[in-house]
Parts: C-alpha cells; structure tokens; sequence
C-alpha cells in the first residue's frame, strides 16, 4: 500500500517490438510486441496501481495486459507516439539521403514528416493527454497510476514533470521500462513537478 498523502504515477514504455528490434520509425503504426518482447516483460513485476493509462496503441494495450493483468484501462490517444507520417516503417538507413528528411533533422520543432506532425504540435497533444490524466485522478482521488505508453510521450512528460532538468533528448527509457514520478498530494492539484523521481523496474531482466 502507497503511503497517505502521496500521488505516484508510473510512466512505463511499452514492451520491445520487431520494427523496435531492426530501429524502423514506428509512431501511428500499430505494431503488436515481439515474442521477444513478451518473454522480456515476464521478467517484470510492478505493484497493482489505483487506474492504469495506456495510449490505446496495440503494443501498449498488450503491454499493459501482460504487467497488470485483469486490470481496468483507460485510453488515452493524446499519449500516441510521434506520428511519423509517410516514413513509418523506414529507417534511418533508408532515409538520409532524403533531403525533406535532412531538413526535418535540422528542425523538428517545426517541421513535419509528409503526413506527420512537428514536435511542437506532438508536445501539446501529449501534455494535452497529460492532462487528462491528472484530471480523472484528482476527482477519483487515485493515489497511485501507471501510464503504458511510448519513447516520445514519456520523454516530454519527463522533461516537463520530473524537475530533473534534463532536455527531451537527453532522456533514455528502453523498452519495458520507466520512471516512478511522486508528488505530495497538495504538490499535484498544484500541477508542480514531482519531488521524487526513480528509475522502474529497478531489479528485472531488461531489454532492449
């Protein structure tokens, strides 16, 4: 049981796939996990939370069946990753010499894949989602949440919620892995950033 007074909210990635395991862009794709993925995430055992979030992709909805199995889900799209428009599936390899590619690496903030979205327009949508969630958990007074979602999704929340003070970029979550974020309660309804912050699981067989 979490301790009286606390909100924590557990931001997991979800379970490795195969576009994952060969680095093919993957966003609005709806890629189902691995076998390998799924032997990995048996390896992973996680305390049962108040409400489970997931951004209602297949891999994340798998990965939440296999973590917390029998448990409610609330999906939540504005937690979709990236969307990559016309390159999902391709990879790097694929794409350098494409110069709309180039021009997207030099700035993404503003700039879209063909079909896609820029990394502003995925930032308001994901603390859209966000919100959301803080939301259904102040009027159910949850205390404790896991979020099921993606690389993307959980380095903008991380940027924004953690405090910790390192860029979006500078965040790494390998697949079936995350972050415990923990508030005061009053520290929540304030939409402050957590006052602690760990690394989950801490003591599985990782992937990835």
């Amino acid at each position: 049981m979490f301790m009286d007074g606390f909100v924590a909210v557990t931001l997991l990635r979800h379970g490795l796939t195969e576009k994952n395991s060969r680095h093919a862009y993957i966003g609005w794709t709806d890629d189902s996990l691995s076998e390998e993925g799924k032997s990995s995430l048996a390896a992973v055992s996680l305390p049962k939370p108040d409400a489970l979030f997931t951004s209602g992709m297949l891999r994340t909805n798998e990965t939440a069946h296999l973590l917390f199995p029998g448990l409610k889900k609330t999906e939540i799209l504005d937690l979709k990753e990236y969307h990559f428009g016309s390159w999902e599936g391709r990879t790097y390899a694929e794409l350098k010499d494409d110069r709309e590619y180039q021009h997207w690496l030099e700035n993404m903030e503003n700039h879209a894949p063909p079909g896609g979205e820029s990394l502003q327009v995925f930032k308001k949508r994901v603390m859209n989602g966000w919100g959301k969630v803080r939301n259904s958990l102040l009027n159910d007074e949850a205390d404790t949440a896991a979020i099921v979602s993606h690389g993307g999704p959980l380095r903008q929340l991380l940027t924004l919620l953690s405090g910790d003070g390192r860029a979006f970029w500078e965040w790494t979550v390998s697949p079936g892995t995350g972050y415990e974020l923990i508030w005061t309660k009053d520290s929540f309804r304030r939409g402050e950033p957590c006052a602690s912050l760990r690394a989950v699981p801490s003591t599985a067989r990782l992937n990835g």
